[in-house]
């Protein structure tokens, strides 16, 4: 993800465990929600589009 640019919907962080978490906004409250973590950046961003699609 380019510096500046930023994701509406939810994000994706990486953690100093070397781990990446994807959290999204719940639409009925507004608050971020975690997804879950996950080993790869890969991985994290197929479940992020995943959850998007599923709103």
């Amino acid at each position: 993800m380019a510096r500046g640019r930023r994701r509406q919907l939810g994000d994706i962080d990486h953690l100093p465990s070397g781990r990446w978490r994807v959290r999204i906004i719940d639409p009925g409250t507004g608050r971020r929600v975690s997804i879950g973590t996950f080993t790869t950046k890969a991985a994290a961003e197929r479940t992020f589009a995943s959850a998007l699609t599923d709103q």
